[in-house]
């Protein structure tokens, strides 16, 4: 059996077994879901890892054969290509047509090889979430015949945003059967996404209080994505790696990015400039949701460790978290499907409970628990993402629903301005 097959069959198992037993509730299917998705996901990693490694081993001895014959035109292209190729692990957007000719069939290979495992891959997502909706359409159907209307209601709200999962699977699967008509030439994304390049007028930008336009280390609008790029808007432009998200135009201000809640996220560059614990911060972002995941993630690779560090919501709740750390909660609700803005401060202090840490919802302090230390980031925090479920207090659940102004101070805002934020980016 084909190794790529293996999480379908136990997809297809799950929601049989399920489907069988209808009164498991929304947050199992929602569970299964996220575990098959992911496991589709990682038996596609390593292929396109091997890939990356095979066209960088590919150009080093393209580069050691022209060395050897003293082409030194053939050898500084490779030298460029292979440094070119370190940095941004992925090829050109469009490809030089003065290009070495060596080096443009080994990127025409790389194309081939990459755009086929995608379209196999978006193939099995696309299956996967076809069975989750006809799993969740029998869930609501016999919610409703026992009566349970508010959990049935839930369901359908689950099922409306998987059809739109299902409908933008099949619009990338189009894109890519004519890129494949094409003889393949696309140029494929860093990472597998269903990006794609949306170039829209600015919105009209409001314009910063006084005591909110200093100490930015991320402002990320969300107006558009550049060929799965998105800017940053303050000072330090670390543009963003986009993986898996939508361009939506109906975001809080100008557009935004839906997240799938599986895997969708936005790298930001250099994360350890960023520290989330012994220095000040503010994070602030425009949520649109009906349920829980991860805002923002801090951590390496592996698992939940210590004083990594994640902004989530938790039984439709934000709250704040730290392995070993602590955390900061409220009891507002904000995952009922409409927006709102949120706000965690922290202005560092030594010891538990110290200094200042609140957490806002459209501009007002809802804080219900402060009990996070300030003990700094891990050198293993090399992840740093807009949507990602790190954490286990999140149940380690990804972003589902539609992010706007993604903010990081170097700064605890105070009560008023967070309150202006919010009222300037749109709050009322």
């Amino acid at each position: 059996m084909p190794s790529s097959m293996k999480p379908m069959l136990i997809f297809l198992f799950s929601f049989l077994f399920l489907s069988s037993v209808w009164a498991a509730d929304l947050k199992t299917y929602q569970e299964t879901y996220r575990k098959n998705s992911e496991q589709i996901l990682q038996s596609f990693q390593p292929k396109f890892d091997g890939l990356q490694q095979h066209y960088q081993k590919s150009l080093e001895a393209f580069r050691t054969t022209a060395q050897n014959q003293g082409d030194l035109t053939k050898t500084k292209a490779a030298v460029t290509e292979i440094e070119r190729f370190q940095t941004a692990k992925s090829l050109p957007a469009k490809l030089d047509d003065a290009e070495i000719p060596e080096i443009k069939t080994l990127q025409a290979s790389y194309v081939k090889q990459f755009s086929a495992w995608e379209q196999d891959m978006t193939v099995q997502l696309n299956t996967l979430t076809t069975k989750y909706e006809q799993a969740l359409d029998r869930l609501q159907k016999e919610l409703v015949k026992t009566g349970k209307l508010d959990e049935a209601t839930a369901v359908r709200q689950e099922r409306d945003r998987v059809q739109t999962t299902i409908t933008g699977y099949a619009d990338q699967l189009a894109k890519q059967k004519e890129s494949a008509a094409t003889n393949g030439t696309r140029m494929p994304e860093r990472e597998p996404s269903s990006t794609q390049t949306v170039n829209r007028a600015p919105a009209k930008r409001p314009v910063l209080p006084t005591g909110c336009d200093k100490g930015i280390l991320v402002y990320y609008t969300f107006d558009s994505v550049d060929e799965g790029m998105v800017a940053d808007s303050g000072p330090k432009q670390r543009h963003g790696k986009a993986v898996q998200v939508v361009h939506v135009d109906e975001g809080k201000v100008g557009g935004a990015l839906r997240f799938s809640g599986n895997g969708a996220h936005v790298v930001i560059p250099a994360p350890r400039d960023v520290e989330l614990g012994k220095d000040d911060f503010t994070i602030a972002t425009w949520i649109k949701t009906t349920t829980d995941g991860g805002l923002l993630g801090k951590g390496g690779a592996g698992s939940w460790e210590w004083h990594e560090k994640q902004f989530y919501i938790r039984d439709g709740k934000p709250a704040f978290v730290g392995h070993s750390c602590g955390i900061i909660k409220s009891n507002a609700a904000v995952a009922d499907g409409n927006w709102h803005h949120l706000a965690v401060t922290y202005g560092w202090a030594p010891g538990r409970r110290a200094g200042r840490q609140d957490l806002y919802v459209d501009g007002k302090c809802v804080t219900s628990i402060q009990d996070f230390t300030g003990n700094p980031d891990p050198p293993t925090a090399t992840d740093l993402r807009i949507g990602w479920g790190n954490s286990t207090d999140s149940g380690k659940r990804d972003f589902d629903g539609i992010l706007d102004e993604f903010m990081i101070f170097k700064r605890c805002l105070s009560g008023p301005q967070v309150q202006k934020l919010y009222e300037t980016l749109g709050g009322k």
